[in-house]
């Protein structure tokens, strides 16, 4: 199986997809009732990364300086697994404990520095990893239901109402998880020291949260069922009081990350014609750049960095999206490896910048962005490779296919050379 056939599929009963890319980002359910599908189009949306159209923008992003691709000035290092035929990294803290799966038997795994090398951890089977904070707790899905596992790699089941997953993780183990009910099937909810504090109003509405910060605010998308019709809007909800984040005219805004200032990046519209992304904070929106008219932000959670930095993807077309940073009042086109197509995947406090992009010979790589330059991080000697994750310590993780095709679970560090644990 090679790094796009592994992104695209999903793992231990459809729960949270193993990688993001393109129109799909990690973690949440899909799907609203049918006799509201209008609001079921735009709340999966916002559930499962958003990309729709917009009419065209009325800014251009503002040109990468031309920049050739360079030979890979980092070390690509396997993590290793023994027995598997696949495995994936997910996540990475600042430690520089790695969280992933393998196959086969869905397993979640967590890698941990030992001497010059990585060492693996089984945490579970049929368990689909999602995030890992500074303490070595990990959030992810057990057999359906949403699970933390402590640093010792205890498991807790975090609540007894039914099926749903993890989606974020703050360095203070507050989880961010959404659950799958019968009557409003996507409920938010943040497990704390052994309570769980549920978002959504009980009976009169569905939400999802997207994100966390380490002030325990949280960021979704709302559907309120109190009205004759359902409206839909963002929220920030932060210890019990949430609030709701409108468009201009009170039309529909969509956030996709809160960072640990308390700003919300997110899309929403001042007219039927013209789409925007926006920065939120105490009560303020504030416009930053035109979309479209294709657009997505398939780095979900991993969007917005404490400096006030985003990244995106904005194109005239879908096939054309190019990767895209806002950065001190310029929308910044990334560029690519020499390809045509390139996303991304996150973004550091430093600012640097992962994801994946065509080369010039039809490849698929992963890219590590920084200072208008993209660097190629290569592969394990296959085709393709693709980045989940970075830390402030600029270590990289995601997938790499070797020379055999295999899809293995790998890391990316600044140095030269290449090795294999």
């Amino acid at each position: 199986m090679d790094a796009r056939a592994l992104s695209e599929r999903r793992q231990e009963g459809g729960g949270v997809p193993e990688l993001c890319s393109g129109s799909f980002s990690r973690g949440g359910p899909g799907g609203l009732a049918m006799r509201h599908s209008r609001v079921a189009v735009l709340l999966t949306s916002a559930l499962m990364g958003f990309s729709l159209a917009a009419e065209p923008a009325l800014a251009e992003p503002a040109a990468a300086e031309p920049v050739a691709a360079k030979p890979a000035r980092f070390a690509i290092r396997e993590l290793p697994m023994e027995g598997a035929t696949t495995s994936s990294a997910q996540a990475i803290n600042e430690v520089g404990q790695v969280v992933g799966s393998a196959q086969p038997n869905g397993q979640a795994i967590r890698w941990d520095r030992s001497g010059n090398g990585y060492t693996a951890t089984v945490l579970a089977q049929g368990a689909a990893p999602v995030e890992i904070n500074d303490r070595g707790q990990v959030l992810g899905r057990h057999q359906g239901n949403p699970a933390l596992w402590n640093r010792r790699g205890e498991i807790t089941q975090l609540t007894a109402w039914g099926p749903g997953g993890g989606t974020d993780l703050n360095d203070r183990g507050q989880a961010l998880v959404y659950l799958e009910m019968m009557l409003f099937p996507f409920r938010a909810g943040v497990w704390n020291g052994g309570s769980f504090t549920e978002i959504s109003e009980p009976g009169k509405s569905a939400a999802v949260g997207r994100a966390i910060n380490n002030r325990g605010q949280v960021t979704g998308a709302y559907l309120s069922m109190t009205g004759p019709e359902p409206t839909e809007f963002g929220f920030v909800w932060d210890k019990g009081t949430m609030t709701r984040i409108l468009g201009p005219g009170d039309r529909m805004a969509f956030t996709v990350d809160i960072n640990d200032r308390g700003q919300v990046v997110g899309w929403t519209s001042d007219t039927e014609e013209r789409s925007f992304v926006f920065i939120w904070k105490r009560g303020r929106m504030t416009e930053l750049a035109a979309l479209g008219p294709a657009f997505d932000f398939p780095a979900w959670h991993r969007s917005i960095n404490d400096r006030g930095q985003f990244i995106a993807l904005s194109g005239p077309t879908y096939r054309e999206m190019r990767p895209v940073m806002w950065d001190r009042g310029r929308l910044i086109d990334l560029g690519t490896l020499g390809g045509a197509k390139a996303s991304v995947t996150a973004i550091n406090n430093r600012g640097q910048v992962v994801g994946w992009s065509e080369t010039a010979d039809g490849e698929e790589h992963a890219f590590l962005w920084e200072r208008g330059r993209m660097t190629d991080l290569g592969t394990l000697g296959g085709k393709s490779s693709r980045p989940t994750d970075i830390n402030d310590r600029g270590q990289v993780v995601g997938i790499s296919t070797n020379e055999a095709g295999a899809t293995r679970a790998v890391m990316w560090t600044a140095s030269s050379g290449s090795t294999r644990s």
